[in-house]
This record gives structure tokens, C-alpha cells and sequence, in this order.
């Protein structure tokens, strides 16, 4: 019941705007749960909760911190696929709140070892991307200065135009 009470907010949300109304229903559905130790549904409904709901009312840190939990929670449950996919909602959160990339890298890196290890190729593709991410403390500005280069010099290619951002800058 708590995990089908969680994927009550993208209704809310996507039908009605209603972000405050899916933040207050999933709030109420993790304390019910909490408070009566139903796992894994709870750490699921955590999970929907920090994708959801909690970026839009709480700070990113927070958010982060909820998905973390819900892995642990996910894990314990033995949901090991849910529990995978918590790393994607962690990911913005970090490349947005982190002070370096080096956080970040360190999530993609535990993020590819849990998936190969759960045997699931999905998150495998998912992140390979990420691995491209420099490593050497760059900082949130400095990625985005380069990727807008990167946008400029496809814009200015004309249509259908994909550009590599190169990290030298």
C-alpha cells in the first residue's frame, strides 16, 4: 500500500500542477511507513519522494540525502533494480550542489561497480556517459562554460548539429 501511495505525486503533479499537494501526500506516506516499519515500500516511496517531490520544496542536499537512504533501504529489502536507480536521483542533485566534480565521480563510479554487480546493464548504459565527466575538480560554472561553447558551435553548425564539449578550456 505505502509503495502505491507513493506514485500518487507525478499524478498530482502532471494532472493538476500540483506539486505542493504530491510533496504533502508523499510526506504523510513516509510517515505512516516509517512509523510502522513497512519496508521495502517505504524506502521505495523515499525514493519517488526524492525524485519527486523533495527537489521542488527542500534543499538538493536533502534530496540527496533521502535517495541515499532509500538505497540502503531498497538494498535491505532486497530490491537491488529500484535500489540502482536511486544513484540517477541522486545525480543532478550532486552535479548541481557539489563544490567539485570529484563527489560526483565518486557517485558514477559507485553507481556503474552496483550495477555491474547486480547484474543490471540498464544503469550500466545510463551512466557510461558520466565516466566522461573530468575528474580533476572542476567545478559546476566551469562545465557549464563548456557547454555552452559546445551549444554555440552546434548552433552556429545549423541543424541536426551534435558538438562535443571539449574539457581543455
Amino acid at each position: 500500500m505505502v509503495a502505491t501511495l507513493s506514485s500518487a505525486p507525478p499524478s498530482t503533479i502532471l494532472m493538476n500542477e500540483g506539486y505542493r499537494t504530491g510533496y504533502e501526500i508523499t510526506k504523510h506516506v513516509l510517515s505512516v511507513g516509517a512509523g510502522r516499519a513497512y519496508e521495502p515500500g517505504t524506502s521505495f516511496a523515499r525514493h519517488c519522494f526524492s525524485v519527486l517531490a523533495a527537489p521542488w520544496f527542500e534543499p538538493l542536499e536533502d534530496s540527496i540525502h533521502e535517495s541515499q537512504l532509500a538505497r540502503e533501504g531498497l538494498i535491505r529489502g532486497g530490491d537491488l533494480q529500484i535500489a540502482c536507480l536511486t544513484y540517477q536521483a541522486s545525480q543532478p542533485g550532486l552535479l548541481d550542489s557539489a563544490p567539485t566534480m570529484d563527489s560526483c565521480a565518486a557517485d558514477v563510479e559507485a553507481a556503474l561497480a552496483f550495477a555491474a554487480r547486480t547484474g543490471n546493464d540498464h544503469v550500466c548504459a545510463l551512466y557510461l556517459p558520466f565516466r566522461q565527466l573530468p575528474k580533476d575538480s572542476v567545478t559546476a560554472s566551469d562545465l557549464v562554460a563548456v557547454a555552452d561553447i559546445a551549444l554555440y558551435e552546434a548552433k552556429m553548425g545549423g541543424r541536426d548539429q551534435v558538438r562535443p564539449a571539449r574539457w581543455s578550456c
